[in-house]
């Protein structure tokens, strides 16, 4: 039988969540797939390219420029015709150089939304994505609330936008936790210490300068209180100027990007996420395959990985006394720790699993090429 040929076109090659979803599901495709990957930016030297060149995925690298390339859509068009794929798969801003050729070139479109659109867009790229949705391509969610939202903007009864929730590799994290108390002792973290840790880019929207003055009161009741920012970015300097002015510099460590995030989350007791707005964050579905009980800003479709008071804390967006309470809670309370633990752990071993994100979308390819999408 013959295979069926996928591309997936990103708008770069960073490790960041989308680009890890695409490498994960490239990697658990069954074998009547053949897949490949377009980047818009150059080579990034980034951990996912490596990744991609140990699995054999090829990447085509079309290196655009800064701001709206024009020149861009005759080095896709090539580049389409060359790989010749039975269906592309868009992500992000890949949508606007990719849907004219798309369509003059009769290849079916899928385009995998991976945030709210209201939040993450400007008007004029909602107005992009409404017509290029509304003139054939074909949208997938990562969670349900975002279907919604893609729903409400093509003006189409609710569920009819299909929805593909992410999965990650629940064996790494359930391994690392074996390694817990080996890993703490590695960080010199106290048997007594209550360990928070984010991992996120530190840069907007991740708010960690939030979570730093929300930290504040938590550490001045408990001195055994310890935060741990996993993650580079732009805000970097500043986040630790600030830690510094408030007096906690002692008990927030600044770990950079690493490798190690499944040891890391073993060793730690509490997830914490502060995002002004997100989408289906790779991050908290690995804090709940880790067992961490998590403290988050409700929103996005965080409510759908967080269940407020069942495997962890939902608070507002920006508020910063509420992200207090939230983590004193966590912290005086072991047992309520471990009953979120419990549940974040059934949660992800049943719903957060890449082998169940990998059938959808090969159920979805199939029905594409056979045109019943």
């Amino acid at each position: 039988m013959k295979r069926i040929r996928i591309t997936h076109v990103l708008a770069n090659t960073l490790d960041r969540g989308a680009q890890w979803m695409v490498l994960n599901l490239l990697e658990h495709l069954d074998d009547m797939f053949e897949s490949s990957v377009v980047s818009l930016r150059e080579p990034k030297g980034s951990t996912v390219e490596e990744r991609f060149g140990s699995s054999n995925i090829p990447v085509r690298y079309l290196r655009k420029k800064d701001g709206f390339d024009l020149r861009l859509f005759g080095r896709m068009r090539t580049t389409i015709r060359e790989l010749n794929p039975d269906i592309l798969n868009t992500h992000r801003i890949a949508l606007r150089y990719t849907t004219p050729i798309t369509r003059l070139l009769h290849i079916p479109h899928v385009h995998t939304v991976h945030s709210q659109l209201a939040e993450s867009t400007s008007p004029v790229e909602r107005l992009m994505i409404f017509a290029a949705l509304k003139g054939g391509v074909l949208p997938v969610a990562v969670a349900n609330s975002i279907g919604m939202g893609v729903s409400k903007l093509l003006r189409e009864p609710p569920g009819s936008v299909p929805v593909i929730p992410n999965g990650i590799p629940l064996e790494a994290f359930s391994r690392a936790r074996g390694r817990r108390e080996a890993v703490r002792a590695s960080f010199a973290f106290g048997p007594d210490d209550c360990v928070f840790v984010c991992v996120a880019r530190l840069a907007y929207p991740k708010n960690q300068a939030l979570l730093i003055k929300a930290f504040y009161p938590v550490v001045e009741k408990h001195r055994s209180a310890r935060l741990v920012l996993v993650g580079d970015g732009p805000d970097r300097a500043a986040l630790e100027t600030l830690s510094a002015d408030l007096g906690v510099a002692r008990n927030v460590t600044f770990l950079g990007v690493r490798e190690d995030v499944a040891d890391i989350l073993a060793a730690s007791d509490v997830f914490v996420m502060t995002s002004d707005w997100e989408g289906y964050p790779l991050s908290l579905l690995e804090a709940a395959a880790a067992g961490l009980p998590a403290v988050s800003t409700d929103v996005g479709a965080i409510s759908e990985i967080v269940r407020s008071d069942k495997t962890g804390i939902l608070v507002p967006s920006q508020d910063e006394s509420a992200l207090t309470q939230a983590m004193m809670t966590m912290m005086g309370n072991a047992r309520l720790r471990r009953t979120f633990s419990d549940a974040a752990l059934n949660l992800a071993q049943g719903e957060f699993g890449l082998d169940k994100m990998a059938a959808r979308y090969a159920s979805l390819y199939r029905e594409v090429v056979n045109g019943k999408r």
